[in-house]
């Protein structure tokens, strides 16, 4: 009895600070909690704040009323409630193809959608299980409501409410991403042998297909790529490498900091130099580790030569995302909102010659 005393301690402690430490931190880094929100596209731009900020005071909130013996049930209802929101929103995420990690626990744990379902759905049910709430308000609720005490009423009201509204949700994004076409793979063509040698390697894989993605380091959306795709690429075993297409500042900027990535390159330090570009970037920072006169002219001409293997695949923007396979057939892949589900295609290739052509006559 002691013991089954101390696990339901030990659970409950484990979902209060679940709970507590996501709300932390969230708070730790807002604008990432924000991006993420508005990556999501749950709600218009203008209620993403609200939203934000309802996430955290709920995460803050209920496991609160939950310690409290006269809110006891009630509180420990919605925070198994909220876990089961966050379990079949990732749930719909996977279903949806969507494999990007999300920011419950802001930047300081990246996990896919599929791990974190099982955590969130496992803190669900230990929910239930530490507060008693299968023994105590869902038998007396189901089988004697009006005998029941108002407290275990308002509760199972609350329970009835988020589970209603979550799997409103679930259908709904369900209904979208069934309805919705989504080209995510495009084939490309054949590439020649060692042709992306010259590119960055950026994180070894376990597998023979491997992913290149040209950046400019002034485009927003090739720092937010070169942000997530390590994450994603790791989780299906896939090498990354980085090429440098200066296209919105070819002889000024864009070419400094290409410059100097491909030195900090030849030098061994490319993971963390590229590190510190990106967030520099994003937090609005210039950026002046080096100055353009001690980069070697040989490095300007490695961009160069990479800026041209871009182009070569027909594709003056960026970012350019590619997927190459063991065969050497070459896939432009999405990036944005649907990153995860073309990393799943192509990871899913099996006979990459036949399913090329099928790619290639869509």
């Amino acid at each position: 009895m002691r013991l089954r005393n101390y696990l339901r301690l030990f659970i409950v402690f484990i979902t209060v600070f679940g709970l507590w430490l996501a709300a932390s931190l969230k708070m730790a880094s807002m604008s990432g909690w924000y991006s993420y929100l508005e990556k999501t596209q749950l709600v218009p731009a203008k209620l993403i704040p609200t939203l934000a900020v309802s996430i955290i005071v709920f995460e803050i909130l209920f496991p609160l009323l939950a310690l409290i013996p006269r809110t006891r049930k009630l509180g420990s209802t919605l925070m198994a409630g909220l876990f089961g929101s966050f379990a079949a929103y990732h749930f719909a995420k996977i279903m949806s193809g969507d494999f990007t990690s999300c920011g419950c626990f802001g930047s300081a744990l990246d996990l896919p959608p599929t791990p974190m379902m099982v955590i969130t759905g496992s803190l669900a049910v230990g929910t239930v299980v530490a507060f008693g709430l299968h023994k105590s308000m869902f038998h007396r609720i189901g089988i004697f409501w009006r005998s029941a005490p108002k407290q275990d009423r308002y509760a199972a009201l609350a329970f009835s409410v988020l589970t209603i509204g979550v799997l409103t949700f679930v259908c709904a994004r369900q209904v979208v991403a069934v309805t919705t076409p989504k080209r995510v793979l495009y084939y490309l063509g054949v590439a020649k042998t060692d042709e992306f040698a010259s590119t960055i390697p950026l994180q070894e894989g376990t597998r023979r297909k491997h992913l290149v993605v040209f950046v400019d380091y002034k485009c927003p959306y090739s720092r937010e790529l070169l942000r997530d795709l390590p994450q994603l690429a790791r989780w299906y075993g896939f090498s990354v490498s980085v090429g440098i297409n200066p296209v919105l500042d070819p002889e000024g900027e864009s070419l400094v900091l290409g410059g100097i990535a491909m030195s900090a390159a030849r030098n061994g330090k490319f993971e963390a130099t590229n590190n510190e570009i990106v967030q520099a970037l994003n937090q609005q920072k210039d950026y002046h580790k080096l100055d353009a006169s001690q980069i070697m002219a040989d490095d300007l001409a490695m961009v160069s030569s990479q800026k041209t293997l871009g182009q070569r695949w027909g594709r003056t923007s960026v970012p350019l995302l590619l997927g190459v396979t063991e065969d050497g057939n070459v896939f432009m892949l999405s990036h944005g909102p649907n990153l995860g589900m073309s990393i799943e295609r192509f990871a899913s290739l099996r006979s990459n010659l036949r399913l090329a052509g099928e790619e290639n006559e869509n």
